[in-house]
C-alpha cells in the first residue's frame, strides 16, 4: 500500500494470450481494502435505590420515590476493514 492507503505499483490492463505455447505469467493482485465506522445504538437502564430511610423527589410530580430507573441512550462505533472483493468486514483494532 502507498502513503494515500492505494495499492502501490503500477495499475492498469495486462492482456493475456491463451493457445500459446507458454501461457503462463504472474500477475500480482491487490484486493482494495475500505476503512470506515460502524455503528450501534445501545439503551442502557440505571437503577438507582436511596439509602434507607432516604427518598427521591420526583422534579416534575413532586412525588417522593425510594427507587429510580434512568434510561441511557448512546450510541458506539468501532473501526472496520472492509475488503471490496470477498465483502470480508474486520474490527481494525480495539
Amino acid at each position: 500500500m502507498g502513503a494515500d492507503g492505494k495499492p502501490a505499483g503500477n495499475i492498469g490492463t495486462v492482456t493475456i494470450n491463451f493457445g500459446m505455447k507458454d501461457s503462463s505469467q504472474n500477475i500480482p493482485v491487490t484486493h482494495n481494502i475500505v476503512k470506515s465506522y460502524e455503528y450501534k445504538d445501545v439503551t442502557e437502564t440505571i437503577n438507582i435505590t436511596a439509602p434507607e430511610g432516604g427518598d427521591f423527589v420526583d422534579n416534575q410530580t413532586k412525588e417522593h420515590k425510594s427507587s429510580e430507573i434512568i434510561p441511557v441512550k448512546l450510541q458506539v462505533a468501532r473501526l472496520v476493514t472492509t475488503d471490496e472483493f470477498t465483502g470480508e468486514v474486520t474490527p481494525a483494532g480495539d
